[in-house]
């Protein structure tokens, strides 16, 4: 067994020891909004005709402007087909070139209708507001209570700034997000959130 292996698997343990109910529902959002007004859109258009088998897809807004970030792991709608957002994709003004999969099953006309999915649901192994996150290289932020350790475990999804995380049936935002280190790897995370 290997050094992050065995740090991944300490990780754990110290989660499921002192974390009491071990699962936190975390939500990834993209950040993209439209037009002067800045509202937030629910779906896009084809910014030109694109052949099938393509790995991307570039789309456009219909308000002109188009600013933010649609991250990896969030799903876009065309012609009743979803594709999975490979790579963090950001827009640079009226549009947005996505990575995609699967690759386009169709073709796709200018203006066609892609619908965004406004965020995706994930569980991590997880503990909040304990004195032994410490344990997990979390000394510098334990003091300012609201904190939260991540395993890696499972499909490692790699939190981020700016996802949700749900504690009391309340959404918070994470704010910050350090890695517990085992080499080049990360065994885990620990977090900062604040209100939404």
């Amino acid at each position: 067994m290997g050094a992050v292996e065995r740090q991944r698997r300490m990780v754990s343990r110290a989660v499921r020891r002192f974390g009491g109910s071990s699962l936190v529902t975390l939500r990834r959002r993209h950040t993209l909004v439209e037009g002067i007004a800045g509202e937030v859109p629910e779906s896009l258009s084809a910014d030109g005709a694109q052949s099938s088998g393509s790995g991307t897809l570039r789309l456009r807004s219909s308000e002109g402007d188009l600013e933010g970030i649609l991250p990896a792991g969030l799903r876009v709608t065309v012609g009743g087909q979803a594709y999975e957002v490979q790579a963090d994709a950001r827009a640079s003004g009226g549009s947005i070139l996505c990575t995609i999969s699967p690759s386009l099953v169709a073709n796709v006309d200018d203006g066609a209708a892609a619908t965004l999915e406004a965020w995706r649901e994930y569980t991590v192994d997880g503990m909040t507001g304990s004195r032994r996150l410490a344990m997990l290289g979390a000394e510098s932020v334990v003091s300012e209570g609201q904190v939260v350790a991540i395993a890696a475990l499972g499909a490692e999804v790699e939190p981020r700034v700016g996802d949700l995380v749900y504690l009391s049936g309340e959404a918070q935002e994470l704010t910050e997000v350090r890695p517990v280190q085992s080499g080049d790897q990360p065994a885990g995370w620990v977090a900062r959130w604040g209100a939404a």
